[in-house]
């Protein structure tokens, strides 16, 4: 029994990190709760290098699963989320708290989990959090 097992447990390992079991390709509706997801943010940390930006670009750019990929500024950020909500604090704004951040657009809408997960994966300079961003409706 016990060379069975000694035999049983490497094939179960294999089998399970060669992907034979389906994993889901997008993520379940609760997790965007329940709306659909048009758009992944890729969202950098503070003391981001222009080099390190422009690197992230540039792979996203290369990628033939995305559209779209639009650079927003902190101060772009900021003056968006100011048309939103209206006046903001002076605490809130000086200094501006937002991240410099990509906005990237799927090609095919279907696949914008697997993106998000896939740029989450690649673990590229300087960047903090990939989300997604639900559609307006």
């Amino acid at each position: 029994m016990r060379p069975l097992l000694l035999l049983a447990l490497p094939l179960a390992v294999a089998v399970t990190a060669c992907g034979w079991f389906h994993r889901p390709t997008s993520p379940p509706s609760t997790a965007t709760g329940g709306k659909a997801a048009c758009a992944v943010n890729v969202y950098f940390v503070s003391h981001t290098t222009h080099a390190e930006e422009r690197f992230v670009g540039t792979r996203l750019r290369q990628n033939p699963r995305i559209e779209r990929v639009l650079f927003v500024s902190k101060a772009q950020a900021l003056a968006e989320m100011e048309k939103k909500a209206g006046k903001l604090p002076k605490n809130f704004t000086n200094p501006n708290p937002l991240p410099d951040s990509f906005r990237v657009t799927p090609a095919q809408r279907a696949e914008t989990g697997q993106l998000e997960a896939s740029i989450a994966r690649s673990h590229w300079p300087g960047v903090a959090t990939v989300k997604l961003k639900l559609c307006k409706k």
